[in-house]
């Protein structure tokens, strides 16, 4: 997979883009393992590494938010992936250019766990006013996670009551 940057439509940048796209040095591109979601290609830039993520398969998330939580959470020192802009190729298809840090995981182990949990208790710890604005999404639970439920109105009827037992 092959993409020129210049060729984006990007919304969000900082002027590393800038450089990126108007920079003489060559950029080398490796495709990564792909996800169920998206393909991903490392970007080198001399000792620079970054990641470009292409949703061009099923799955269409806001992208902006996504760029905008990272940001936040960038801000609040937390260990996630620096974002650097995010767009639309011509297709359509979101796209986010984050920085690379470290290497794809081939072994787990109990410390790599317990660097993992850290991290997510530290997004947890937050309080959202922290993160400002709307990066945090707010959706109405039944219909995110039972979008057909309506088909179905006495489990439907269940279903929010038993919501509303836990809140």
């Amino acid at each position: 997979m092959t993409h020129s940057l210049a060729g984006i439509e990007w919304h969000e940048t900082n002027p590393i883009l800038d450089n990126l796209i108007t920079s003489c040095a060559e950029l080398t591109l490796n495709p990564l393992s792909p996800g169920l979601e998206a393909d991903v290609v490392k970007i080198t830039q001399g000792e620079e590494h970054f990641v470009l993520k292409v949703w061009n398969k099923r799955s269409k998330p806001d992208i902006l938010r996504q760029y905008r939580l990272l940001e936040a959470l960038h801000l609040q020192r937390v260990q996630v992936s620096v974002p650097i802009a995010c767009g639309r190729t011509w297709t359509g298809d979101s796209v986010l250019l984050t920085r690379y840090h470290g290497a794809a995981l081939t072994k787990v182990s109990p410390n790599i766990f317990k660097i993992v949990a850290s991290i997510l208790a530290d997004i947890h710890r937050l309080h959202p006013e922290k993160l400002g604005g709307n990066v945090l999404a707010r959706c109405d639970f039944v219909e995110y996670f039972y979008s057909g439920i309506d088909a179905f109105p006495s489990m439907k009827e269940v279903l929010i009551r038993l919501i509303a037992s836990q809140t």
